[in-house]
């Protein structure tokens, strides 16, 4: 096994020369070997580069010798935010096996139209409760379901380890992921991504931000949160992952991310909160000015993100003009941005609403869902 050690500058060169994902990502590993990686709340035991390797090469290992699966299968992972899916994740991409992750909260018709249209050999899950609804759905593809709850209960000897299956550039269109929309405008419809174009998101992303800190806390089915978590790995970023939702303010104010994307729902509680907390000391102190109640407000709500904090961005929904400026007298204009985009083609458009260069919009009559007559525009 060989470690190579790089600056911040040299992991440009190396990282970006792997002749597909598994490639790079090993690279990876071995670039950043001894930089913590993983965490979980409250992250006070940090998992290196080179732990996560060998819970990815153990895991790969069993997937291929333990379940009969071979290159190309498709693999399902289905499981609140770990580092088991991470793990699980790299480990396909290590085996050339397609993955198909799965949302915990998809209803049994859409998962099982999933599982047949993909037809998907094995699923992988993180928690008995989902091992036990996926095992009961009636899939003819369907042969395996993992328990996977902890990596380190799955380590094998280094000897034990099989290849890793590393592709060339030949075989950039061959398919990778297919990661399936929200289903908010009728059944899932999986987008498919091949080799090369994950590649080039990885690529054309790197991050030379130091310290590059992220916090990990919505599903990692979605396109948004695996993609910037891919992001900050390979450039030797550590990602903090909140196990609780419920708090995730408390492990932003543990960790001090240096970036950080969420949705609209997240941005309307901090500003709800913050409304409250206005509304309080303005009548707590009726004889103080209300400017400045809401400017000190605003310093203590913005001290909970830490002084690492670089740049905040909002997507997957709109947003309305109240909570962005709320957020931009938080932040700073300059630390704000509000990403436009989707599922199948990530980022269409910039901050302004201007379309992104190479893009083009057309909409098309879907008259099931009542929206018609948009043929011609363009």
């Amino acid at each position: 096994m060989f470690i190579q050690r790089c600056l911040t500058d040299e992991y440009q060169t190396k990282v970006k020369r792997g002749s597909s994902i598994s490639d790079i990502l090993n690279r990876a590993f071995h670039c950043y070997w001894n930089r913590p990686c993983f965490s979980l709340t409250p992250f006070i035991r940090w998992y290196t580069f080179g732990d996560i390797y060998g819970f990815v090469r153990s895991f790969s290992t069993r997937l291929i010798t333990d379940f009969d699966l071979k290159a190309r299968d498709f693999v399902s992972i289905c499981g609140n935010v770990s580092i088991e899916w991470l793990v699980a994740d790299i480990a396909c991409v290590f085996q050339s096996l397609i993955t198909v992750p799965l949302h915990t909260k998809m209803i049994d018709d859409d998962l099982i139209k999933v599982i047949n249209n993909c037809q998907v050999k094995c699923i992988i899950c993180t928690s008995e409760e989902l091992q036990k609804k996926l095992q009961a759905l009636q899939c003819p593809s369907l042969k395996h379901v993992i328990l996977f709850k902890n990596a380190e209960d799955h380590l094998l000897d280094q000897a034990d380890w099989i290849d890793i299956i590393h592709k060339t550039e030949d075989t950039g269109n061959d398919l990778l992921t297919i990661i399936h929309t929200s289903g908010s405008t009728g059944i899932p419809k999986g987008a498919m991504f091949t080799e090369k174009l994950w590649k080039s998101f990885i690529n054309t992303r790197l991050s030379t931000l130091r310290p590059l800190v992220k916090i990990a806390f919505k599903p990692l089915c979605s396109m948004s949160e695996r993609e910037t978590v891919y992001f900050t790995f390979c450039s030797g970023g550590r990602t903090g992952i909140c196990t609780e939702p419920d708090r995730i303010f408390e492990d932003i104010r543990l960790l001090q991310p240096s970036r950080l994307s969420c949705t609209p729902r997240f941005w309307n509680v901090l500003f709800s909160e913050f409304q409250c907390e206005y509304a309080a000391q303005v009548e707590k102190h009726p004889q103080e000015d209300p400017d400045l109640i809401r400017e000190r407000i605003t310093v203590q709500f913005r001290s909970i993100f830490g002084t690492r904090l670089k740049n905040v961005s909002t997507g997957g929904a709109p947003i309305s003009d109240t909570v962005k400026q709320f957020m931009i007298r938080c932040f700073g204009a300059h630390r704000v941005y509000e990403g436009y985009g989707c599922t199948e083609a990530g980022d269409i458009a910039d901050d302004n609403g201007s379309l992104c260069a190479g893009v083009k919009i057309k909409l098309e009559d879907v008259p099931e869902l009542g929206k018609e007559d948009f043929s011609a525009s363009e």
